[in-house]
């Protein structure tokens, strides 16, 4: 059996973690990282710090808090103690907003939902409106275009495509985003359709008041040129503009850029950390009385399969949910998960994948990871 309150300690903080990602608030999640000192629980090194002007005790540790939120991006950071501390920010998870419930916008759904995206299709049409087949993240509305995004919930981490049959609703749905303010925050908003199309949609909104900035910011047309025809490939187009906006990537062929660069650093981080799925497994975990292990990508360097934030959870049987990588590198944080497990104590695990090839080994990627691995509950 587990220290209960220990475990109590810990649900509270899962918890936390979950409120955030659910109101869309965020918080930064703060983890002492282990020494050679007396041993503690995870649950006395985390912190789940909100956004809304809370702070942590530390003012070092709070500056470096907002800095990682405001940057969007996990990083270590020492407190006056000298004692180092890992920050990530709990971003809330990307969202995507789909009106048009058509061949391409249930497509583009779907897509989305597969991406980890929490997606919304909307549409006037009931008989489009219609859950079957989408994937379990995504949800459907039905209602007129102008009321629905007239009160739609917004924020820095949802994007908008319009892909209704007609530009009269397209127009619709941009009128009713161009006068809310909180819409210069979106990261995305885009509508489909050939120059003449857009042109008579962008007429229609700019009669209804929307500001210049607004329309100057329109992604349209949507989708990069892949040469897509079908539904599919044109959701497939629009999926991989939206996530280029997303991440800050050139769109240029990997095999197209300077040797030895890897891709453009993201403007918002991959959904690693806010995978609320991740946390509730968790929680149950603990519920249950579980013993689990996380396991967390601290730092990073060189071609490394998962960059930091990236987390993995692991049950005492061996199941595992998220990912640190995958490969002979991800079985060695498991591993070392099962051995925290057994003897209570975290540790940091430095996963190499920088052997020559021919070498016998499996870890030729050319970079390395620092994993920190924690039981729970124990």
């Amino acid at each position: 059996m587990t220290d209960t309150g220990l475990t109590s300690r810990m649900q509270s903080h899962i918890e936390a973690a979950l409120a955030a990602l659910s109101s869309r608030r965020g918080a930064v999640l703060v983890q002492r990282l282990p020494d050679a000192g007396a041993p503690e629980s995870a649950a006395d090194r985390w912190r789940v710090v909100s956004m809304d002007g809370s702070a942590c005790a530390d003012d070092d540790l709070a500056a470096a808090a907002r800095s990682v939120w405001l940057r969007g991006e996990p990083g270590l950071a020492a407190a006056a103690d000298g004692r180092r501390h890992y920050m990530d920010p709990l971003l809330p998870p990307p969202r995507l907003v789909v009106a048009g419930g058509g061949h391409i916008g249930r497509a583009l759904a779907i897509l989305g939902g597969w991406m980890g995206w929490e997606a919304l299709l909307v549409d006037s049409r009931p008989e489009f409106a219609d859950p079957l087949g989408l994937p379990a993240t995504a949800s459907v509305h039905c209602g007129e275009y102008a009321d629905v995004f007239a009160d739609l919930p917004l924020d820095p981490w949802t994007a908008v495509v319009a892909v209704t049959p007609s530009y009269q609703d397209d127009a619709r749905v941009l009128g009713a985003l161009a006068v809310r303010p909180e819409a210069a925050a979106l990261p995305y908003v885009g509508v489909i359709g050939s120059k003449r199309r857009l042109r008579a949609v962008r007429e229609l909104v700019a009669s209804a008041g929307a500001p210049p900035a607004f329309l100057a910011a329109l992604h349209a047309p949507i989708g990069l040129d892949v040469g897509a025809r079908s539904p599919r490939e044109l959701a497939l187009a629009i999926a991989a503009e939206l996530l280029r906006v997303e991440r800050g990537g050139s769109g240029l062929p990997v095999r197209e850029l300077p040797a030895g660069r890897l891709p453009a650093k993201s403007a918002r981080r991959g959904p690693e950390a806010q995978d609320p799925s991740l946390w509730r497994s968790v929680a149950e975990a603990l519920a249950r009385d579980e013993a689990v292990a996380m396991a967390c990508v601290v730092e990073a360097r060189g071609s490394a399969p998962r960059r930091p934030g990236a987390r993995m959870v692991v049950h005492a049987d061996g199941r595992i949910q998220g990912s640190t990588g995958g490969g002979v590198g991800e079985g060695l944080v498991q591993a070392q998960a099962l051995a925290a497990l057994r003897c209570g104590r975290p540790r940091i695990v430095r996963v190499d994948l920088t052997q020559e090839v021919g070498s016998g080994q499996a870890g030729i990627c050319g970079g390395y990871q620092q994993v920190l691995v924690e039981p729970l509950n124990a």
